[in-house]
């Protein structure tokens, strides 16, 4: 597919306006996303002060700025667990209906604009990075069924937050002086700052084999552009074309690691796999976001629960979130400095379960399997599995790991 390759270069395409840097990635997704009504996007800061400084001005491409103005005025005067759900659904890729569990059309916010505007929904790409940073790139759609291909946008999105480290990170600032090594599009090395000396042959190859996968995309036998070009390579590097004037396209590596809080005694490698494991990311996921094996992903994500305590990739997303949410109290014990006083958010209930959803959600959420909770309940393993899809469909997740923070919203 041309487009993909189109988004992931645009997204690496730096601006000195980040605006004018996500107007062209936009512009790119129109064959991918748009349904004929246009298409908006925004950069967001989730944990920003107040929700008029969370998201940017919307950048729009050909939507009614009725619809954009009335999602803006929505998202400003919702409650603080609907805009945080905005944030933080566990999908690449989701709707409108996703947000609200209902239709445009007949949810009293949109249903009189649906008729006006005609759409039928709202598809977004939410492009995160665990630091609470990301984009949203979001089309109106005709009908509320049609939905894009979720897998291939997971991908696509995390070559979009990358873009977005590198033009926040960089803006103004000429990408060849933060490049840590320079290669030809065949390859070979060109040169390289002291910190990826030692990496040169793995980023040589990676480069080598995007460009291989490019020039024969075409063909039935060429191997996809987007399973070789992850969005870093080994967790550390973006690369990034640049056309230098008598040497043509070259194509740089800039370092762009994810940033994450730090819960628990994490190294900085298992901050970065700990947020994206609590949002409920697999470690293929994770692989192809950081350019690292898939092994070293379920390596870290077990060392990461050891040092949490718990079994489970639920259960630390519970505890994680716990952790994240908890209050302290700075106080004085013996002469020195203490922090104390830790407590869990609470587990909310949902008006969208049954009784004996609730329950099942819960007990899923402490890391409990199927079997277990059918035990638990004295029901059917089937009863506990219909009962979960339901709860899932419900509250808009796709995974149990995103069950712990989705009840605490």
């Amino acid at each position: 597919m041309r487009w993909d390759i189109g988004i992931v270069r645009a997204a690496y395409r730096l601006s000195p306006d980040p605006l004018e840097w996500l107007r062209g990635v936009l512009d790119q997704c129109r064959a991918s996303l748009f349904d004929g009504l246009g298409g908006f996007a925004t950069i967001y800061s989730r944990d920003a002060p107040t929700p008029e400084e969370m998201v940017s001005p919307y950048v729009i491409l050909g939507a009614d700025t009725r619809l954009t103005d009335a999602l803006r005025t929505a998202f400003e005067r919702t409650d603080e667990e609907t805009r945080r759900r905005a944030f933080t659904i566990g999908r690449p890729i989701a709707t409108l209906t996703d947000l609200h569990d209902v239709a445009p059309r007949k949810n009293p916010m949109y249903a009189e604009l649906a008729r006006a505007v005609g759409f039928g929904d709202v598809v977004t790409v939410n492009a995160h990075n665990p630091d609470g940073t990301g984009c949203f790139l979001s089309a109106p759609l005709r009908r509320s069924a049609r939905t894009p291909r979720t897998a291939r946008w997971a991908r696509l999105a995390s070559h979009v937050a990358a873009g977005l480290r590198l033009q926040r990170a960089l803006v103004g600032a000429d990408p060849t002086r933060a490049a840590e090594a320079i290669f030809s599009p065949d390859g070979r090395l060109l040169g390289a700052r002291a910190a990826a000396v030692g990496h040169r042959v793995t980023l040589g190859r990676v480069v080598r084999a995007i460009e291989q996968a490019r020039a024969r995309r075409r063909k039935k036998t060429a191997i996809d552009p987007m399973a070789v070009w992850t969005a870093l390579v080994d967790g550390r590097w973006s690369l990034v074309d640049c056309d230098e004037p008598g040497l043509g396209r070259l194509v740089l590596a800039v370092p762009n690691p994810p940033r994450a809080r730090d819960p628990r005694r994490l190294t900085v490698e298992e901050r970065v796999v700990a947020a994206y494991v609590a949002r409920g990311d697999s470690n293929k996921a994770i692989a192809y976001t950081l350019g690292i094996p898939e092994g070293t992903v379920a390596t870290r994500a077990r060392a990461i629960c050891a040092k949490f305590g718990v079994q489970t990739r639920t259960a630390f997303a519970d505890r994680y979130v716990a952790v994240l949410t908890a209050e302290y109290e700075r106080v004085t014990i013996g002469g020195g400095p203490a922090v104390v006083g830790e407590r869990d958010a609470p587990v909310r209930r949902h008006e969208a379960l049954t009784q004996a959803e609730q329950e099942v959600a819960a007990l899923a959420a402490r890391g409990m399997s199927t079997a277990a909770i059918a035990a638990a309940r004295g029901t059917s393993h089937k009863t506990v599995s219909n009962q979960l899809m339901r709860i899932f469909r419900a509250l808009g997740i796709s995974s149990r790991a995103e069950l712990p923070a989705r009840l605490r919203r």
